[in-house]
């Protein structure tokens, strides 16, 4: 009778287990980030880690900090050693243009992410998504959760004039998001027949100093007409409005009624869904970065098998090449 050594057992095991799993296509993902440091695109990295942990992919992320050269330079490096996917938020959707001619050239997939490309660079590419948020809706949705509490909150206007008096900290002046976001939160209070006066507006850099040097000018600059409501374009800008608010005594965390500015953002961020719990501010319009990370790591993986992109990942539904997560209301209903 014939015996088999251990050491020759585990060598057949280990073959057959090798020949029995499939290999994996997705071996790394090069993620390009415009600013790592803004706190809704950290989220979509914490996101893309977990997933790459989990699926043991490495994830290779470049932080361009703003700078387009930077980033483009990063992109090409990267896409002439391999045709892995990449997951690429662009510093300027309008060189969007410059990386699909690059990846093109170099045969790498490519899921652009958080700011949409104009629709003619998806189509130009053959292995090209889009995910993301529709960016009027949040500000629709920020636009109708004011407009539905000062229904409700007279008091809110101050000096009893009939029209609220508004201040917009808005993000980023080249950023598409600044004027959609904007333009449908002002259209919503319009349609819902509120009246407002804009007796601030200035675009910052999407970040906390930015929101709270902005929310000091426009308190400087607001003269006899009390400032009654405050629209930023993300959570950051508004966490910044709320500490200059506070510094002149102005919604404190459970403060009094007559104190409290009602204060928007848009991100859903932990930092301001707190703030809203704590009535801090007003409210937020939550954009899922965790499932827009699973959407991401998902079309690489598929991308990278050479499978087909189905109709629907993660319970979002394609439409032309681009995946959009909804966004969904966070407020407070009560001072």
């Amino acid at each position: 009778m014939k015996t088999f050594k251990p050491a020759l057992l585990t060598v057949a095991l280990a073959s057959a287990l090798a020949l029995a799993a499939p290999a994996q296509a997705l071996e790394h993902l090069d993620a390009f980030y415009y600013n790592q440091n803004d706190n809704f695109i950290s989220q979509i990295s914490a996101e893309l880690k977990a997933q790459a942990r989990e699926a043991g992919v490495t994830l290779h992320e470049f932080n361009a900090m703003d700078d387009l050269l930077v980033q483009n330079e990063s992109i090409a490096t990267a896409a002439a050693k391999g045709k892995q996917p990449m997951a690429i938020n662009p510093v300027d959707t309008g060189g969007a243009q410059g990386v699909a001619d690059i990846v093109q050239k170099n045969g790498n997939p490519v899921i652009f992410f958080n700011r949409v490309p104009a629709a003619e660079v998806l189509a130009s590419l053959d292995k090209a998504y889009y995910v993301g948020s529709e960016s009027e809706r949040s500000g629709t949705l920020q636009g109708e959760l004011l407009a539905s509490w000062l229904a409700k909150n007279p008091q809110a206007d101050r000096n009893g004039d009939g029209v609220i008096a508004l201040a917009l900290i808005k993000g980023q002046s080249n950023h598409q998001d600044t004027a959609i976001r904007t333009s449908a939160a002002l259209q919503a209070l319009q349609q819902s027949g509120i009246k407002t006066r804009v007796v601030f507006s200035q675009s910052g850099n999407w970040s906390y100093s930015s929101g709270h040097a902005l929310m000091n000018a426009a308190l400087t600059a607001q003269g006899a007409t009390p400032i009654e409501a405050v629209l930023c374009n993300n959570d950051a800008l508004a966490l910044g409005a709320a500490a200059a608010l506070q510094e002149q005594g102005f919604n404190l965390p459970q403060g009094n009624a007559d104190k409290f500015i009602a204060l928007l953002g848009i991100d859903g961020i932990a930092e301001a869904r707190q703030a809203v719990q704590d009535g801090v501010m007003l409210g937020t319009v939550v954009q899922d970065a965790q499932t827009q990370g699973k959407i991401i790591f998902t079309l690489a993986q598929l991308l990278a098998d050479g499978k087909e992109i189905p109709l629907e990942i993660a319970g979002v539904k394609q439409q032309d090449k681009s995946f959009y997560v909804p966004f969904k209301a966070v407020v407070r209903e009560s001072k």
